[in-house]
Formats: C-alpha cells, sequence, structure tokens
C-alpha cells in the first residue's frame, strides 16, 4: 500500500540520519579532544613564558649587581694608577732617598703592581660573566619570542576548532530534531496503518 510505501521510504531516511548523527557526535567528541589538547598546549606555552620572564628578570638582577661590581673595581683600579702615577719614578726615588727604610717603600711600590694587576684580573672576569649574562638573557628573549609565536599559532588552531565545533554542535542539533520529527511522522504513519488494516 502507499502508507506502507511511504513507511519504508521513511524508515531508510531514518536509518540514514541516524547514522549520519551517530558519525557527527564522534566527530564532536574527537574535536573536543583535540581542544583539549590544544588548550594543555597553549597553558603550557604560557607555564614556559612565565618561567622565562621570571629567569629573564633574576638575570637581569644578577646583571646588574656584576655591572656594578665591574663599576666598583674600575674606579679601584683608576685610583691605584693615579696613586702609582702620583708617585712617579722621580717621587719613587725621593722616597727611597728619604726614608729610613727604603725596602719598605719598594715593598710598597710591588704591591702597588700586584693590586693593579689583580683588580685588572678580577675586571676582566666580572666583563666576561657581563658578557655571558649578557648572552643568556639574549637567549631568554628568544625562547620567549618562539614561545609566544608558538602559543599564538596554538591559540588560532583553537579558536578554529572552536568555531568548527560550533558549527557541527548546530548541525547535530538541527540533524536531531529532523531524527525526531521523523520519528514522529513515522509513528504517526504506524498509526494510520493500523487503522487501515483495522478496517479491512
Amino acid at each position: 500500500t502507499a502508507v506502507r510505501a511511504r513507511i519504508a521510504a521513511l524508515t531508510s531516511r531514518l536509518g540514514d540520519e541516524l547514522k549520519q548523527r551517530n558519525a557527527l557526535s564522534a566527530r564532536l567528541r574527537d574535536a573536543e579532544l583535540v581542544i583539549t589538547a590544544k588548550r594543555r598546549q597553549v597553558d603550557g606555552l604560557r607555564a614556559g613564558q612565565a618561567v622565562a620572564e621570571r629567569r629573564r628578570s633574576e638575570l637581569g638582577g644578577e646583571q646588574a649587581r656584576e655591572q656594578d661590581a665591574l663599576e666598583s673595581e674600575r674606579e679601584s683600579l683608576a685610583a691605584l694608577s693615579r696613586t702609582a702615577y702620583m708617585i712617579g719614578r722621580e717621587e719613587q726615588l725621593k722616597l727611597l732617598l728619604n726614608q729610613d727604610n727604603p725596602a719598605g717603600v719598594g715593598r710598597t711600590l710591588t704591591y702597588y703592581g700586584y693590586f693593579a694587576a689583580a683588580r685588572s684580573s678580577k675586571i676582566e672576569e666580572i666583563r666576561g660573566h657581563v658578557i655571558r649574562l649578557q648572552q643568556l638573557v639574549a637567549e631568554i628573549e628568544q625562547q620567549t619570542a618562539v614561545l609566544k609565536a608558538l602559543e599564538g599559532d596554538a591559540s588560532r588552531e583553537m579558536a578554529g576548532l572552536k568555531r568548527a565545533r560550533a558549527e557541527r554542535t548546530d548541525a547535530l542539533s538541527a540533524l536531531t530534531q529532523q531524527v525526531s520529527s521523523g520519528n514522529q511522522q513515522l509513528a504517526d504513519l504506524k498509526r494510520e496503518e493500523a487503522a487501515v488494516e483495522s478496517l479491512v
């Protein structure tokens, strides 16, 4: 009969729609998993940036302290150089001749030489440390820039995934409504068929 043919067609269509709905539901679940993983990735990248930022700040403080120490050593060396210059070669000779203990004056001058050499060595050591700190800060800034770029990419990707998820959710909602409407039609047709059969 015509009613039976409509029931068969509607049942077939509903079967297809249910398959579509199940496939769409599965894709939505997959999208949720991908979004969750992407969110974790973004959180991890942000945490990495925070760690790098803290380290950069610490190194900045250390760099400032080393720079102060370098200036202090330079000033000390400059003071020693001025003293040695003021003594001068003639002054050294006068000191040697006028002192009761010429050997003591010689020792003093030798100490000035040692101190100056030690200061120069210390300055080179601190300068090396300052340069290393500058390199570390530059490396951290580069690492932070890379992390920011990766975070930006991941955030954009996540935004795209969320849009796709929203579209699928809308499609699933429409399909669910369609299936529900189809089920109602099928129930109506079956009632109609039963009524027809009861008349026969």
